[in-house]
């Protein structure tokens, strides 16, 4: 698993998140922000970490669940 993957995201109390499927929708008070997960990569809005995850154990979806990871940490 990767190891940036791992890691939850910590939203802070500013700042909305949104997810219908595989869409992220952040606002916040420097503005919006809109991405799509690539296939196989999940997150879910449970509780305030927010965790990434990957469904499939596949050399492709590795790097790509670190960096869904990130870009959705910077958002």
């Amino acid at each position: 698993m990767s190891r940036v993957g791992k890691k939850s995201i910590t939203v802070p109390d500013k700042v909305k998140v949104n997810i219908t499927g595989s869409k992220v929708a952040v606002d916040g008070p420097k503005g919006k922000l809109e991405w799509e997960l690539p296939s196989g990569i999940t997150a879910a809005l449970e509780a305030n970490p927010l965790p990434v995850a990957r469904s499939p154990e596949t050399p492709e979806h590795r790097p790509l669940h670190g960096t869904s990871r990130s870009l959705l940490n910077n958002m």
